[in-house]
């Protein structure tokens, strides 16, 4: 008996934050990420995780973030 081959499913990616010169967040530039991200067939992203920096951000900023992508 053989298993049907499973599919690999849906492409995530774990987005970088990217910062202004200034430290903060820049919001322009992670819409531009997240555009591009999608635009190439990630289905999903994961928006301020570990390698987005989430243990350098305030939960204000995440919320920013998650509204600007």
């Amino acid at each position: 008996m053989s298993l049907p081959p499973a599919p690999f499913g849906r492409v995530l990616a774990a987005m970088v934050t990217p910062f202004a010169a200034d430290g903060s967040l820049d919001l322009d530039a992670a819409q531009a990420v997240a555009t591009h991200l999608a635009d190439h067939g990630h289905d999903g992203l994961v928006v301020s995780g570990t390698t987005g920096e989430s243990p350098t951000t305030s939960v204000a900023e995440d919320g920013e973030l998650l509204r600007a992508v």
